[in-house]
């Protein structure tokens, strides 16, 4: 890159943590790839619409206050390219014919003000290489920041080795450092003046995250980004967030990662999210290896919805405008809260993309329903902009209890309840054990239905239902899913579902018995309808919520006072 000119966005070449060729380049004809060249024969036809190498004008122009932007391409021979622009109305081309023999820079001066997107294609008629496409600027960077890669792990030796590799095989400069915070005090890691490995008591992600970001300051970071050790990051992601926090006019900026589906690796499990009395993610569903979804992701991603979190697999924020710690949730939760609290100016980038080793789904437990729940009431009385806050604190509860009600999940129903319950006691109970050690104990120990055996004989399917009948879901609704109805248990539905279809209540629909096949195929868990132990767990849920209400102003009060408390930095240092 010549002097005074400044790489925005380089292209990102395929790498082996891609699930698929198709999130970086798209192929046609006589187009060969080689480590870091293309190798054009005549018709052949390169298209740059991909997840990570589209380039997001609006956000450089609005966020980042672009005025010049160019191309600088390396090769030879014989190429015309075409820049496309997407708009939220109307797409927008322009073509060039280049004759490569080393750099060309292409100036870009007569884009449309709306355009949101641009991608590039190449076409050849002859023989043409290409080694470099990279999006760039005159404008000087704003600021150079100090970047600290903090990643909390428990017990993932492995996974954490491999990603201490990648660091140091696949980024270089002082400005970018890796503190790894190992709260199982089991790892050990490279003699490397950019990695740093810090023991640290268990206590959960929030307090993982939590020693992360005192220990970024203590390293003179300007900004520091949470990674999850279970999810994988292409570090050209970490490029592109470094230079747009480089470039971005406001301070506050953080920027969020998307994460997508373990089963489906290019299927977006969200891009950001927003948290209104419970979790509702972006952009879930869409495809990122099909262009017409990529472009649908990337335009719903403007403007950011009011309440929007980013998920700590991948979420980057300035540590100056930190006003609170992540809360001791333990796990679940601390990021919404994070975020929320904060009061970031949010964005998502196309490319700075996480790839999951396990979906939430299949992760789900009674212990984590406790956790998911218990958090959102805490975010429903202390984070800002929450509407309807006591109508939402009943109907949450009663959500999450009914979808385990339908399923006969009563191990998952008791836990709800201890969630509610513990809630309800205050903000005494995660002071006084941050790390929930008798908690997690004690739903271990009264966990007796839902558990994971060896695969032995899968019953076979019994069905009279018809789940996906609105009709038939009615009249089931009206006995609870058949605790109503006399004998359910000789004669309702048996069915078999694969994990990840636990906690989707259609298919339990009608059934009296639930086997749950695990992924690898080797574990079931068998569910067999309950009906004293549901009915008692009911009605402890109906006492729970009553005392809910009455106890509501009392709790926001308290809640307040300990979010205040628990979320300050020395709080965190006394738990060490």
């Amino acid at each position: 890159m010549r002097e005074g000119l400044y790489a925005l966005q380089p292209l990102v070449w395929p790498q082996p943590i891609h699930p698929v060729q198709g999130l970086t380049l798209r192929r046609q004809g006589a187009v060969d790839l080689a480590p870091g060249m293309l190798t054009f024969g005549p018709g052949g036809y390169l298209r740059l619409n991909t997840a990570y190498n589209i380039f997001p004008l609006g956000k450089w122009r609005r966020l980042c206050g672009l005025r010049d932007l160019r191309l600088v391409l390396r090769g030879t021979g014989l190429l015309t390219l075409s820049i496309k622009g997407e708009t939220r109305d109307r797409p927008f081309a322009e073509r060039h014919d280049l004759r490569l023999a080393g750099v060309v820079e292409v100036l870009l001066t007569d884009l449309p003000a709306d355009v949101e997107i641009l991608h590039l294609s190449f076409r050849c008629a002859d023989q043409a290489t290409l080694t470099e496409v990279t999006w760039a600027t005159t404008d000087a960077p704003k600021r150079l920041p100090r970047l600290a890669l903090s990643i909390t792990t428990y017990h993932r030796e492995a996974q954490v080795a491999r990603t201490i590799a990648r660091f140091v095989r696949e980024t270089q400069g002082d400005h970018l450092r890796l503190i790894v915070v190992d709260n199982g005090q089991t790892l050990t890691a490279p003699d490397h003046p950019r990695i740093r490995l810090v023991p640290n008591r268990n206590l959960g992600g929030a307090g993982g995250f939590a020693r992360g970001m005192a220990e970024a300051r203590a390293e003179g970071a300007s900004h520091c980004l949470f990674m999850d050790d279970d999810a994988a990051l292409d570090f050209a992601s970490v490029d592109r967030i470094w230079t747009f926090l480089a470039h971005v006019t406001d301070p506050r900026t953080a920027i969020a990662g998307a994460l997508t589906s373990a089963e489906q690796p290019t299927e977006l499990w969200e891009n950001g999210a927003v948290f209104r009395g419970h979790f509702q993610p972006l952009a879930r569903g869409l495809d990122l290896a099909v262009p017409a979804d990529l472009l649908k992701a990337e335009l719903l991603s403007t403007p950011v919805p009011t309440n929007f979190y980013g998920g700590f697999w991948c979420y980057a924020f300035p540590l100056d405008h930190v006003t609170h710690a992540p809360f001791p949730f333990f796990v679940r939760g601390d990021d919404t809260s994070f975020c929320i609290a904060n009061g970031f100016s949010n964005v998502t980038l196309p490319g700075v993309l996480c790839y999951q080793d396990v979906d939430f789904s299949e992760k789900e437990t009674s212990l984590t329903l406790y956790l998911d729940l218990r958090s959102n009431l805490i975010h429903l009385v202390t984070l800002p902009r929450q509407s309807l806050r006591l109508w939402r604190a009943v109907i949450l509860p009663a959500r999450f209890f009914g979808r385990c009600l339908m399923q006969h999940q009563t191990d998952s129903m008791a836990a709800l309840n201890r969630a509610v319950e513990d809630f309800r006691a205050g903000p005494g109970f995660v002071e006084a054990e941050p790390d929930l050690a008798s908690r997690r104990a004690d739903l271990a120990a009264a966990r007796r239905v839902e558990l994971w055996t060896p695969s032995t004989n899968v019953p076979a399917p019994r069905q009279r239902f018809n789940p996906h009948s609105r009709l038939q879901r009615l009249a089931l609704a009206l006995t609870l899913n058949g605790l109503l109805a006399p004998g359910f248990g000789r004669w309702g539905d048996r069915v078999v579902l694969s994990q990840k279809q636990r906690g989707v209540v259609r298919f339990a629909w009608g059934a009296a018995e639930i086997t749950y096949v695990s992924t690898d195929g080797g574990r079931v868990m068998q569910i067999r309808q309950n009906k004293p132990e549901a009915l008692r767990q009911s009605l402890r849920m109906a006492w729970n919520l009553m005392r809910l209400v009455a106890a509501f102003p009392r709790l926001r009060r308290v809640w307040a006072r300990g979010y205040t408390r628990m979320t300050r930095p020395e709080w965190w240092e006394n738990q060490r």
